[in-house]
């Protein structure tokens, strides 16, 4: 009897997972303000936020790393961390990158909180729920189902540096629409 129930446990597990619904989400710009010599690009899936930056300036600039953040689509602001920076180290400082004139800088931000050291390994959440079916120590926000994710809205604030004069960029994104994808 004690088999017969692992067994139906197991097949109920293989089929959960097996119909499981996938979603890729479809990102367009709300608000994107515009500031001279310095160009920026977005790359935005559910998984992560990456971004390509130029200056264009005579001077260099600087990003200001701890005073950057991620507003999700419930409004809730969270400190990121960029590439480079070691998952154990998430909750220190954060030293500024200089970006010299004339140069590009390709970077991903992270929001802090959503990265969890669980066990022996390092789970980075994705931004929005990507299925259906979320393991139990997922948190809540990825147990909604995807759908109820179409026409928010979430922002990204970029602090620049340059010379003494630092001004938060805040970028607005807008989930146009999700797209669901039967396994």
């Amino acid at each position: 009897m004690k088999h017969y129930k692992l067994l139906l446990v197991f097949v109920w597990l293989v089929l959960a997972c097996a119909t499981t619904n996938t979603a890729q989400y479809v990102i367009q710009p709300v608000q994107q303000p515009e500031i001279p010599n310095i160009a920026i690009q977005w790359f935005i899936t559910a998984k992560q936020i990456a971004f390509e930056i130029t200056n264009l300036d005579k001077q260099p600039i600087e990003i200001v790393w701890d005073k950057c953040a991620y507003i999700d689509p419930d409004g809730i602001t969270h400190a990121v961390m960029h590439s480079g920076i070691k998952y154990i180290s998430k909750d220190r400082p954060q030293t500024p990158t200089i970006i010299v004139p004339n140069a590009k800088l390709r970077d991903v931000i992270v929001p802090k909180d959503y990265i969890y050291f669980a066990g022996s390994t390092w789970i980075v959440y994705p931004l929005f729920p990507t299925s259906d079916f979320q393991g139990l120590i997922a948190p809540e926000r990825l147990k909604h189902h995807p759908s109820t994710y179409k026409g928010k809205e979430f922002k990204v604030v970029l602090t620049i540096k340059q010379g003494n004069q630092e001004f938060p960029l805040i970028y607005t994104f807008q989930i146009a629409d999700v797209l669901i994808e039967s396994q």
